[in-house]
């Protein structure tokens, strides 16, 4: 039985037999994967009710008038389990606006690593080996591969990051997002003079922000851009390898963590 299989079995577990009848309910609420497609079968509990909703073949699922602030739990066979809060204005069902209940459920991905949601399934980032070339004083860190996973422009790009690590540990390794730009050749000092030399590497230019939230099964974080990314190379990159130009740093460095996880939005 796989990690997710399991959580999923204790998450059902805990609700069952209170499962009642109550009264007519009058607010509903709908669980869709990222790509919009509603799940059936879907298991919703929410803070303060008693009954646990299961979502139908639309993907949604009743429940009972709400006030305040309520967190919501999610979760449904291959997907990971979700936790967002809604607040509920008062007099929510006497003509007050109610707020959306929607609850995106992202698939488990098979194995560690980025993966990118695109347009109708993830496509995994494979790590390109980062180096450097030039000369000490000018020095040139890149990849010279910026893999082949393409995505279109968004208004904001996703990604599911699956680690076996803490919160404090991605902190600490330093996990960063960077714009690159390719640079072809280069003039660098020389005894005589300055010499045309041949860098062909996608180097860093220019830092993206993003969002990273960890979601409710413990190895797996979302990482969503802050806005929507320009037509070129990106890559995911950790303890700053990809921005220095200190030949001694990635020298350092094992080679199996000396990498960069690239993209391009076209």
């Amino acid at each position: 039985m796989s990690r997710f299989s399991a959580r999923l079995l204790l998450f059902a577990a805990a609700a069952v037999g209170v499962i009642g009848c109550g009264s007519e309910p009058t607010m509903s609420g709908k669980v869709s994967d990222v790509w919009n497609t509603p799940i059936a079968g879907a298991t919703v509990t929410i803070e303060g009710v008693k009954e646990l909703a299961t979502t139908g073949a639309d993907g949604s699922f009743n429940l009972p008038v709400l006030t305040g602030k309520k967190r919501f739990k999610a979760g449904a066979e291959g997907f990971v389990h979700v936790q967002e809060t809604i607040v509920f204005p008062e007099g929510a069902g006497d003509g007050v606006e109610k707020p959306d209940v929607k609850l995106t459920l992202y698939p488990a991905p098979e194995s560690t690593g980025f993966h990118l949601v695109n347009t109708q399934s993830y496509s995994k980032l494979d790590g390109q080996a980062i180096d450097t070339t030039g000369t000490e004083l000018h020095a040139y860190t890149g990849i010279e591969n910026p893999g082949e996973v393409k995505v279109g422009v968004k208004p904001r790009h996703r990604v599911v990051y699956r680690v076996e690590h803490e919160p404090h540990e991605i902190a600490q390794m330093g996990l960063e997002l960077h714009r690159l730009e390719f640079v072809a050749e280069s003039l660098v000092p020389g005894p005589e003079g300055e010499e045309s030399v041949k860098i062909n590497r996608f180097i860093a230019k220019e830092a993206v922000e993003f969002d990273l939230k960890q979601l409710a099964s413990d190895d797996c974080y979302l990482i969503v851009t802050r806005a929507g990314l320009e037509p070129g190379y990106y890559a995911f990159h950790s303890e700053g390898l990809l921005t220095s130009n200190d030949v001694d740093v990635l020298d350092k460095t094992p080679e199996k963590l000396r990498k960069a996880y690239p993209f391009q939005v076209k």
